[in-house]
């Protein structure tokens, strides 16, 4: 199988392809210590398959190769996943290059554990901006948005932590938004709450095994519906 390698790029270094652009009234540049990019586009020549592209952060990262086997044969499946709050100009740039020349025929996207210092009217203005990019990149691409996942305690796995309330938020603002714009919505959220077994003690944001390939199980189910499969 003939694969672009997995590209990672620290934002916060200079590099050309991350130059200054203009600021605009919406963006917002405040950053974490690190901020990062990860880019994976597979089967890259293939036109023979249709196209899918995950969007997201590090928990689409972890389940994208499930997604990947679970689809094999079936659909090429990309991938850009970021730690840039949505509304961060890089944030744009990397959708830009991630979609590049492609032509998707799903593009499931996600954005909203990392940027907790947006409030809910800049969240809201960010989805909304979001979509309207992905309609212009890509406008004959079916889309679909994913729920953010539950954050726990770290020490105490069963247990959700006091930054769970802006994720509760966040997903209440998207479900008014994407059923106002006619969106699905892939609800990760439902399935990855209340099982502390998905958990690994020490993290309270990422998934182990179990609870990775439940999340790529519902992706796969709402792609492979979008697509017709």
């Amino acid at each position: 199988m003939l694969r672009v390698g997995l590209l990672i790029i620290a934002l916060s270094l200079t590099l050309p392809l991350f130059a200054q652009q203009e600021k605009k009234p919406l963006d917002n540049t405040t950053r974490e210590g690190m901020e990062w990019a990860n880019f994976w586009w597979e089967n890259a020549p293939d036109t023979t398959l249709p196209r899918v592209l995950l969007i997201g952060d590090s928990i689409t990262n972890q389940y994208r190769g499930e997604v990947q086997t679970l689809l094999k044969g079936k659909a090429n499946v990309d991938m850009m996943a970021t730690s840039a709050n949505i509304l961060d100009p890089q944030f744009t740039t990397a959708v830009k290059l991630a979609v590049g020349d492609y032509h998707y025929a799903v593009i499931h996207f996600n954005n909203g554990l990392h940027g907790f210092h947006l409030t809910a009217e800049q969240y809201e203005a960010g989805l909304r901006r979001m979509v309207d990019l992905l309609k212009q990149l890509n406008p004959q691409a079916k889309l679909i948005w994913a729920n953010n996942t539950p954050i726990v305690e770290a020490s105490k796995v069963d247990t959700l932590a006091g930054g769970n309330a802006t994720v509760l938020a966040r997903n209440e603002i998207s479900a008014r938004v994407m059923q106002e714009l006619g969106i699905p919505i892939d609800d990760l959220y439902t399935p990855s709450v209340g099982h502390p077994e998905y958990r690994n003690t020490g993290d309270g944001y990422h998934f182990n095994n179990a609870g990775k390939a439940v999340q790529a199980q519902a992706v796969v189910k709402i792609i492979s519906s979008a697509l017709g499969l």
